[in-house]
């Protein structure tokens, strides 16, 4: 017989967290499709302004002015992406939390149908 002993894998906290909680879990799902909706928001006006100095009025601004709205592009152009990252993430976990409403939904079903009903 071996020392060693193997330890179950476990779940991390927050995976059994969320599905004792569905409710929680939709909430936070909603709170990253705002947020997301708020970085896009941003970063678009933001990167139309940067876009605007930089290209549209140069010869107004100064030099300097020029240098941080052509740095600036650059960084309201990565938020913009992560701004859709973070709305692709919370419309996920509501597809998510939706299929599986569904599938418990579909499970009752089949076994009110049969009888399997202990209620």
């Amino acid at each position: 017989m071996s020392k060693h002993t193997t330890k179950p894998i476990e779940a991390p906290a927050s995976a059994t967290q969320t599905t004792a909680f569905p409710g929680l879990e939709l909430r936070r799902a909603k709170t990253l499709i705002t947020a997301g909706n708020s970085l896009l928001f941003c970063s678009v006006f933001m990167l139309l302004t940067t876009v605007f100095i930089a290209y549209i009025i140069p010869e107004k601004v100064t030099l300097q002015i020029q240098v941080l709205s052509h740095i600036g592009m650059l960084i309201f152009a990565t938020g913009l992406k992560f701004g859709y990252i973070l709305r692709l993430t919370g419309q996920h976990r509501i597809r998510k939390i939706h299929m599986r409403s569904e599938a418990t939904a579909n499970q009752r079903q089949k076994e009110n149908q049969y009888g399997l009903c202990n209620a």
